[in-house]
């Protein structure tokens, strides 16, 4: 049976590529033949590792950026220099994983690394960007970011200037920005930013409310957050004349997809991209049976997360699919089944440290039982 496994991170377990590794470890010992190798991811952590496997002339490369607290650090990205395109996770300048436990105080924590990240591609000649979006630390609306992009397009600093820092406490006054400047230069150039969400940028299902929380705001500033996040998408918009707070997306990565609305960006779910580009469609299309992973399946995962898309395109041309995870919610399960996609448990009953340390041994395990009986 010829099987295209696609990895996809199971959260502090397997990265994209172990869970691969382990999906094909699998087949093999189920006697079956691996005919594809991919990755895939939501725009978060791990969009570098899963995209890096789709543009086979891409390069890595590096910058030194500011993390979100300010600490210079080197960040990566990819450049091919065939198709003039770079690669970049946020989570690689902003993420939350960067600033240590005791500096994470949500109000001075700023966005700029990732703007200094993209000045670094287009200086490596990129012509067309792809930004995952995922796993930051920040809350600012994008101010920090598009801050360094103004700065550098009008010139107002030079080498030996510091560079502006701004954070989410410089909403409360934030200075003028040239968007309109930032909108017209990448006008030129193809910008697509894939998120994780589809949350706007305000409100109850917003950037502050649903996950300045878990990057460590209180109560009191996810409300100030919410407040003057709204105020400036408000100021921003005036000055484009355009609407972008409530856009699908907008809220990703503490408001950055809204920042990138506001300079014109492609706003696009992480699975809708890795299944848009040509080499994941034809592979899909050689496939008797697609297998892909994730950690736990649960109603979420039916709402675009990047294995239900997999399956489901995978269904679209007549291939077998399934979904091995840790665990499952019995009643995504059954709708998975309904549409006849198969969703197989591999650490149902485990305590959270023996599933996490021998996940990738129980997901080659899971595999390899799975296609044995599929195969009869």
């Amino acid at each position: 049976m010829n099987c295209l496994c696609v990895g996809h991170a199971l959260k502090e377990s397997l990265t994209a590529t172990q869970a691969l590794d382990a999906l094909c470890s699998g087949v093999k010992a189920a006697g079956e033949t691996v005919i594809g190798r991919l990755c895939v991811s939501d725009g978060g952590d791990g969009f570098l590792e899963a995209v890096r496997l789709l543009f086979p002339h891409a390069q890595y490369r590096s910058a030194l950026v500011h993390a979100p607290h300010g600490e210079l650090i080197r960040a990566a990205f990819l450049y091919d220099p065939i198709s003039s395109t770079a690669l970049i996770e946020s989570a690689a300048a902003i993420g939350l994983r960067l600033v240590p436990p005791e500096l994470r105080s949500i109000l001075r924590l700023g966005s700029f690394g990732l703007g200094e990240l993209i000045l670094a591609a287009l200086e490596a000649g990129a012509e067309r960007i792809v930004v995952g979006l995922g796993g930051s630390a920040t809350c600012d609306g994008g101010l920090g970011m598009l801050a360094v992009l103004s700065d550098s397009l009008s010139s107002r600093r030079n080498q030996e200037q510091t560079p502006r820092l701004l954070c989410a406490r410089d909403l409360a006054n934030p200075p003028a920005l040239d968007i309109v400047q930032i909108r017209e230069f990448f006008s030129g150039k193809t910008l697509t930013v894939c998120t994780d969400v589809e949350s706007p940028l305000c409100g109850p299902h917003g950037a502050a409310h649903r996950f300045a929380p878990q990057k460590g705001a209180t109560p009191a500033e996810v409300v100030w957050l919410d407040e003057h996040l709204a105020l400036w998408a408000r100021k921003s918009e005036e000055q484009l004349g355009a609407t972008c707070a409530q856009v699908p997306g907008a809220g990703a990565a503490g408001g950055l997809g809204f920042a990138f609305c506001l300079i014109g960006a492609n706003l696009t779910m992480g699975s809708d991209f890795f299944l848009g580009l040509s080499a994941f469609r034809e592979a899909i299309q050689k496939a008797e049976i697609v297998l892909t992973s994730e950690g736990r399946f649960d109603a979420t995962s039916l709402v675009g997360k990047a294995p239900w898309r997999v399956a489901q395109a995978a269904r679209q041309v007549g291939a077998h699919a399934a979904i091995f995870c840790g665990t499952a919610e019995q009643t995504a399960r059954q709708e998975a089944t309904a549409q006849g996609i198969d969703v197989v448990e591999f650490a149902a009953g485990l305590t959270k440290e023996s599933a996490y340390n021998e996940a990738a041994s129980l997901l080659a395990e899971a595999v390899a039982t799975y296609l044995r009986h599929y195969a009869r």
